[in-house]
Protein backbone atom coordinates (compact mmCIF):
# COMPACT_ATOMS: atom_id res chain seq x y z
CA UNK A 1 0.00 0.00 0.00
CA UNK A 2 2.93 2.25 1.09
CA UNK A 3 4.60 1.52 -2.37
CA UNK A 4 1.83 2.08 -5.10
CA UNK A 5 -0.33 4.05 -2.79
CA UNK A 6 -2.51 5.61 -6.18
CA UNK A 7 -2.71 1.98 -7.55
CA UNK A 8 -6.72 0.88 -7.24
CA UNK A 9 -5.35 -2.89 -7.87
CA UNK A 10 -3.09 -2.56 -4.29
CA UNK A 11 -5.28 0.10 -2.52
CA UNK A 12 -8.96 -0.41 -3.72
CA UNK A 13 -10.31 1.78 -0.83
CA UNK A 14 -7.43 3.52 0.08
CA UNK A 15 -8.37 6.81 0.96
CA UNK A 16 -9.29 9.52 3.31
CA UNK A 17 -11.37 7.62 6.30
CA UNK A 18 -14.87 9.71 5.97
CA UNK A 19 -15.43 10.79 9.48
CA UNK A 20 -11.87 13.02 9.14
CA UNK A 21 -14.13 15.63 8.25
CA UNK A 22 -16.66 15.19 10.72
CA UNK A 23 -13.86 14.86 13.89
CA UNK A 24 -12.08 17.98 12.10
CA UNK A 25 -15.00 20.01 12.36
CA UNK A 26 -15.61 19.36 16.00
CA UNK A 27 -14.82 21.61 19.02
CA UNK A 28 -12.54 20.54 21.51
CA UNK A 29 -15.45 19.01 23.95
CA UNK A 30 -17.08 16.97 21.73
CA UNK A 31 -14.57 15.76 20.22
CA UNK A 32 -13.28 14.78 23.99
CA UNK A 33 -16.59 13.22 24.55
CA UNK A 34 -16.41 11.37 21.23
CA UNK A 35 -13.20 9.96 22.44
CA UNK A 36 -14.58 9.16 26.06
CA UNK A 37 -17.39 7.16 23.82
CA UNK A 38 -15.50 5.52 21.24
CA UNK A 39 -13.27 4.50 24.65
CA UNK A 40 -16.17 2.56 26.14
CA UNK A 41 -17.46 1.19 22.91
CA UNK A 42 -13.94 -0.43 22.59
CA UNK A 43 -14.16 -1.78 25.60
CA UNK A 44 -17.06 -3.21 26.06
CA UNK A 45 -15.98 -5.37 22.37
CA UNK A 46 -12.93 -6.43 24.09
CA UNK A 47 -14.42 -7.34 27.41
CA UNK A 48 -17.19 -9.19 24.80
CA UNK A 49 -15.17 -10.76 22.48
CA UNK A 50 -11.30 -11.13 23.86
CA UNK A 51 -12.20 -11.49 27.31
CA UNK A 52 -9.90 -8.66 27.93
CA UNK A 53 -10.31 -5.46 30.52
CA UNK A 54 -9.37 -2.59 29.08
CA UNK A 55 -10.06 1.07 29.38
CA UNK A 56 -9.55 2.25 25.31
CA UNK A 57 -8.09 1.26 22.42
CA UNK A 58 -4.36 2.45 23.82
CA UNK A 59 -4.87 0.59 27.01
CA UNK A 60 -5.21 -2.58 24.29
CA UNK A 61 -2.20 -1.79 22.34
CA UNK A 62 -0.40 -1.14 26.01
CA UNK A 63 -1.51 -4.32 27.51
CA UNK A 64 -0.74 -6.30 23.66
CA UNK A 65 2.54 -4.62 23.96
CA UNK A 66 3.68 -5.68 27.43
CA UNK A 67 2.37 -9.35 26.98
CA UNK A 68 4.18 -9.83 24.04
CA UNK A 69 7.65 -8.16 25.61
CA UNK A 70 7.46 -11.19 28.63
CA UNK A 71 7.00 -13.88 25.68
CA UNK A 72 10.36 -12.79 24.17
CA UNK A 73 12.17 -12.89 27.28
CA UNK A 74 12.35 -16.64 26.64
CA UNK A 75 14.11 -16.14 23.82
CA UNK A 76 17.08 -13.56 24.99
CA UNK A 77 17.18 -16.34 27.95
CA UNK A 78 18.26 -19.18 25.79
CA UNK A 79 21.44 -19.55 25.39
CA UNK A 80 21.89 -21.26 22.22
CA UNK A 81 19.35 -18.73 20.78
CA UNK A 82 21.37 -15.93 21.91
CA UNK A 83 24.48 -17.48 20.65
CA UNK A 84 22.89 -17.46 17.18
CA UNK A 85 21.41 -14.15 17.94
CA UNK A 86 25.20 -13.05 17.51
CA UNK A 87 26.01 -14.50 15.10
CA UNK A 88 23.38 -13.23 12.96
CA UNK A 89 23.54 -9.68 14.13
CA UNK A 90 27.75 -9.99 13.30
CA UNK A 91 26.48 -11.18 9.64
CA UNK A 92 23.37 -8.05 9.23
CA UNK A 93 26.05 -5.91 10.32
CA UNK A 94 24.26 -4.41 13.42
CA UNK A 95 24.68 -3.63 17.22
CA UNK A 96 21.76 -5.27 18.25
CA UNK A 97 22.42 -8.78 19.48
CA UNK A 98 19.46 -9.85 21.71
CA UNK A 99 16.84 -12.17 19.55
CA UNK A 100 14.14 -10.20 20.54
CA UNK A 101 15.89 -7.06 19.80
CA UNK A 102 16.59 -8.68 16.52
CA UNK A 103 13.44 -9.62 15.90
CA UNK A 104 12.19 -6.41 15.84
CA UNK A 105 14.60 -4.67 13.02
CA UNK A 106 12.74 -5.48 10.05
CA UNK A 107 9.56 -4.16 11.41
CA UNK A 108 11.24 -0.92 13.10
CA UNK A 109 12.75 -0.55 10.33
CA UNK A 110 9.61 -0.57 7.62
CA UNK A 111 7.92 1.60 10.09
CA UNK A 112 10.45 4.29 9.79
CA UNK A 113 10.40 4.00 6.06
CA UNK A 114 6.70 3.80 5.75
CA UNK A 115 6.50 7.37 8.27
CA UNK A 116 9.36 9.36 5.54
CA UNK A 117 7.16 7.90 2.69
CA UNK A 118 3.98 8.75 4.66
CA UNK A 119 5.25 12.38 4.92
CA UNK A 120 6.00 12.70 1.62
CA UNK A 121 3.24 11.92 0.26
CA UNK A 122 0.86 13.30 2.22
CA UNK A 123 -1.52 16.21 1.06
CA UNK A 124 -3.77 18.37 3.04
CA UNK A 125 -3.81 19.47 6.33
CA UNK A 126 -2.42 17.57 9.30
CA UNK A 127 -4.91 16.99 12.29
CA UNK A 128 -5.40 19.29 15.01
Amino acid sequence: MVAFPKDPVVNPVWGENPNNENLMAMSADELKKWRAADDRCFAKAAKQHLGMTVTSYNDYLTKLEATLDKSVVALDEDKQIAQLGEQFAKCLGVSQTKPSALAELGKSQYTKQATEVAKKNWRGPLPR
